[in-house]
């Protein structure tokens, strides 16, 4: 991977292996309720601030996406995540 200031550039094409959704109760109610994994009914999912709640959706988005594909944690070069 080439890095030109703010851009990536890959050798060979990105290829999406697999996904993990992991949302609050807002996107659970929305046109797209039926694409997420899981969905909380409570945003602070029982943890004392919003960064740690944001912090355990990222980690349970990541390993719904491991145990779906599980050859992906090992072919893995590049992992995104999005709040």
């Amino acid at each position: 991977m080439k890095v030109i200031g703010q851009t990536w550039q890959f050798e060979n094409k990105p290829v999406i292996i697999s996904t993990g959704t992991i949302v609050g109760p807002e996107e659970g109610e929305g046109p797209l309720a039926e694409d997420f994994d899981y969905v909380y009914d409570n945003i602070e999912i029982n943890e004392k601030t919003w960064e740690k709640a944001e912090r355990r959706l990222l980690e349970e988005a990541r390993e719904k996406r491991w145990r779906r594909r599980a050859s992906a944690r090992i072919n893995c070069n590049f992992s995104s995540a999005a709040i």
